[in-house]
């Protein structure tokens, strides 16, 4: 069975930070990229692929920003993205077709977002 990371990502002009954190326990992993320091993409890649990754609102936002920044956009490039994300009514789909991105299907995840949309209808 997979391990399971809870993850968050943080997006501006200048810094980007992803966050994980083990479920069963006060295990930490985080990646920064800054105009000094290169991000560990190599490292950030295996690590989406081999656990499960819970986020909120991750499918829509973190996973779009997070692919950009394996594929090398500067912190102002993603910045942008975010901020297209957020404020356009575009879906995350269409979003993501129109910057090239495409999440991987390796990637194993568990948007809290979804879960919480269903408990409120109930």
């Amino acid at each position: 069975m997979k391990k399971i990371l809870a993850m968050d990502t943080e997006v501006y002009q200048n810094y980007f930070l992803v966050y994980f954190k083990e479920i069963d326990s006060n295990n930490k992993q985080y990646f920064e990229l800054t105009p000094d320091a290169p991000l560990n993409t190599s490292l950030l890649s295996k690590i989406m692929s081999s656990y499960t990754i819970i986020t909120f609102n991750g499918n829509s936002y973190d996973l779009p920003i997070i692919i950009a920044a394996l594929e090398g956009w500067s912190n102002e490039a993603m910045f942008n993205l975010s901020k297209n994300i957020i404020t356009s009514n575009k879906s995350s789909w269409t979003i993501c077709e129109d910057n090239d991105i495409s999440i991987p299907k390796d990637f194993d995840t568990i948007d809290l977002i979804e879960v919480a949309a269903r408990e409120s209808i109930a």
